[in-house]
């Protein structure tokens, strides 16, 4: 972004004229300071020009300083599941210049960012194969960050880690259940509880929570249980509201926000049933097959006659639609939250979705 200012001593003797014109001609981000370097102009003579010389040595000198803090990047780390926030967030960030720890199940999925991320920039990119429910696991990728990036600190947590599943109470799996509300609250809270000694030895350090609309509207429609779901981002958001008084109070140089979004084109839908060790959708078994053809007819769907391939086609229809027919993309998204984040918003809001149902 160029602008223009005019820089006058404190007495004000120079003439407009002669005012030093300073130019933004280069930023780089750190951590959520804009870092400016300038270069001056000033056509000036006598007492004027020692003054601009003054000027400009202070300038070159903040330039210095400025550029130092620019050479140490900001480290940055992230919890997350699949292809979409999560994936749009590491590049985006590396782009402008962080470098970026990962974490996630997949280490496939976390090589084809790694690519994509460094293609867009130079900052280094650090994946780590981990499940979020495991607290063990989430300790084990903070002294991986640790000793790989040789520090002490990181400037910001993303915990964006998430999967649906377990919709039911009265005819819970229970299995399903543990494993959603693990992975969407747990997954937080152990990264959070991991990385705090990180967080305060930094000189700013920021908390980024992911929660959902659902966690303040919990449903996806009458005839769907969504309770682990639910439950999970409910307890996301109320966490995250008391981080951040508690930091206030004990921490003020870290700040934190709970990201609230609508429905984003991500491959959770795709991602949560393998996460589950089921497998795709065109492995359901005869006896899901059966569960989503009973699902389809109550919906008023002509489904009784289809082959179970059909059924299991339809299946990976409404999930790939997910992904690619949302109202906001997992892209905007992303730059949707990190606006938010230098804005420090203690509440993000990520869709049109999410600020119709806040209403």
């Amino acid at each position: 972004r160029q602008r223009q200012m005019c820089i006058r001593d404190s007495s004000d003797v120079l003439a407009s004229s002669l005012a030093m014109q300073i130019r933004y001609t280069e930023a780089a981000v750190v951590g959520r300071r804009s870092i400016t370097f300038w270069r001056c102009e000033a056509p000036a003579r006598g007492a004027d020009l020692v003054r601009h010389r003054e000027v400009q040595r202070e300038l070159v000198a903040a330039a210095a300083r400025a550029g130092e803090r620019a050479r140490r990047r900001p480290l940055l780390c992230e919890f997350y599941w699949g292809t979409g926030m999560g994936r749009e967030l590491v590049c985006q960030l590396v782009e402008e210049g962080a470098d970026v720890a990962m974490c996630d199940v997949s280490d496939d999925n976390m090589q084809e960012t790694k690519a994509l991320a460094q293609a867009k920039g130079e900052g280094r990119v650090l994946s780590f194969v981990c499940d979020v429910s495991d607290e063990s696991a989430v300790q084990d990728f903070q002294r991986h960050v640790a000793k790989e990036f040789d520090t002490d600190h990181i400037n910001i947590l993303f915990n964006n880690a998430g999967i649906a599943g377990g919709g039911a109470f009265v005819n819970m799996v229970r299995t399903e259940w543990d494993r959603c509300f693990d992975v969407c609250f747990y997954g937080v809270f152990y990264g959070c509880n991991a990385f705090m000694p990180m967080l305060l030895a930094s000189d700013e350090g920021y908390i980024v929570n992911t929660s959902s609309v659902n966690g303040f509207w919990a449903s996806v429609g009458p005839d769907v249980s969504h309770t682990a779901y639910s439950a999970a981002k409910f307890a996301v958001k109320g966490f995250t509201e008391e981080i951040i008084t508690d930091l206030r109070l004990n921490a003020p140089h870290v700040k934190c926000s709970v990201v609230m979004p609508g429905h984003i084109g991500t491959s959770i839908a795709l991602n949560t049933s393998q996460v589950h060790g089921k497998g795709g959708a065109m492995d359901m078994s005869s006896e899901e097959v059966a569960f989503m053809r009973s699902r389809y007819s109550e919906a008023g769907l002509p489904v009784d006659n289809l082959p179970d391939d059909d059924i299991r086609k339809m299946v990976l229809q409404v999930q790939e639609d997910f992904r690619d027919k949302a109202p906001t993309s997992a892209s905007q998204a992303a730059k949707i939250i990190l606006d938010g984040v230098r804005e420090e918003r203690w509440r993000i809001l990520v869709g049109d979705d999410a600020y119709v149902l806040d209403e």
